[in-house]
């Protein structure tokens, strides 16, 4: 914490020298470690403590102190399941919408709320990753194949993403991070290329526990 308030202090009279204004009171200081920590020093900006925060919202991403990213993924399934609510009398089987309409829906409108930004979190537990999925229920939706007393036989949830002709959450998130780090493997910067340098050995970028196409 004290070179974190030597650093503060020069942002400060860099921004007094340039005449820019920090606004203290929306700052939030978020202290990352895994390990239990019980007491931290305050820091100050501006003459103003803040206040140590155990998870924080940046860019839409909610950053927990131990980068779990648990919080995160809950957050965006629930929203993702509020905006399926808002767009249910869409979906439902009696709507005159094809098939492909209702589609490009989730796609455009539900499935975005889930993979913002997964290049950060695709790195959290594996259980914290799989519960992405459930939001896919709404293909069962949009094909009216849910079990009910006039149907026969269930229908697994690969035989729909199947017909739906669309690839599971995880493999969207893993792929768009695969390509993230790609890209940072190929930049002429230096400091970006230890983000590649820094996930080399990672299993979910290397592609030895990369998710197929396959349905999940």
């Amino acid at each position: 914490t004290r070179h974190l308030q030597a650093h503060l202090d020069h942002i400060r009279d860099y921004c007094q020298k340039w005449r820019l204004r920090i606004s203290a009171s929306k700052t939030e200081a978020l202290f990352l470690t895994r390990r239990y920590i019980t007491n931290i020093h305050k820091i100050k900006l501006e003459d103003r403590e803040l206040t140590w925060q155990s998870q924080v919202k940046y860019l839409g991403v909610t950053l927990d102190k131990k980068l779990l990213f648990k919080a995160h993924i809950q957050n965006t399934i629930t929203q993702a399941k509020r905006t399926k609510g808002a767009l249910l009398p869409l979906l439902k089987y009696n709507n005159p919408l094809t098939i492909n309409l209702k589609t490009i829906l989730y796609k455009s409108l539900i499935r975005p709320i889930i993979t913002y930004a997964s290049q950060t979190w695709i790195t959290a537990a594996h259980t914290q990753i799989q519960n992405t999925n459930t939001t896919q229920c709404i293909n069962r939706l949009i094909l009216n194949k849910y079990r009910g007393p006039n149907t026969r036989h269930y229908y697994r949830i690969e035989h729909i993403q199947e017909e739906v002709n669309l690839p599971t959450i995880t493999y969207l998130c893993t792929e768009a991070a695969r390509t993230f780090l790609k890209r940072c493997r190929e930049n002429k910067s230096p400091t970006i290329n230890t983000i590649w340098a820094a996930n080399e050995g990672n299993t979910w970028f290397t592609g030895h526990l990369l998710p197929g196409p396959q349905i999940e």
